[in-house]
């Protein structure tokens, strides 16, 4: 019986060695998502976990969010947190930083045709920091500036 307790645990070790540190990491770099220990965005690694986590469908309604360093995007990856089909729903607290747009927007011709929601999608491509908010939402104490060509 020790002998399959020890198997067992030892087989168990060596899996865990196999995974990569990042599977055991936060999406962020910090806090719980309460109002008293927000999620703390530090780095454009940041802002890429949480575009991909709501954009994929996670809202986040009732958690929060606060900046913790001003930022400069260069890319579009970062940009457009939100979307029609999957709107932000978290409080943001900017908390004095700035956000600096940087880039260039590269989109294809939109068909007239297409439904209004991808129309919606079409505009919003990258016009700004958060694409779509939604009640019952915050987004406070941010400034935004830069360009986007």
């Amino acid at each position: 019986m020790k002998r399959k307790l020890l198997a067992l645990a030892l087989a168990l070790v060596m899996v865990l060695t196999l995974l990569p540190v990042s599977a055991f990491a936060a999406d962020f770099s910090g806090g719980t998502g309460k109002s008293t220990d927000p999620y703390k965005i530090s780095s454009l690694s940041d802002l890429s976990s949480l575009k991909t986590k709501v954009n994929g469908g996670t809202t986040y309604s009732g958690s929060y969010f606060v900046l913790t360093t001003d930022l400069t995007i260069t890319s579009e990856s970062y940009c457009r947190i939100g979307t029609y089909d999957h709107p932000f729903m978290g409080n943001f607290d900017g908390d004095g930083h700035t956000i600096t747009f940087n880039l260039s927007i590269t989109q294809s011709k939109y068909d007239p045709s297409e439904t209004a929601k991808t129309y919606y999608n079409y505009v919003m491509a990258c016009v700004g920091f958060f694409g779509v908010a939604k009640g019952p939402s915050t987004i406070k104490n941010l400034t935004t500036t830069g360009s986007l060509y």
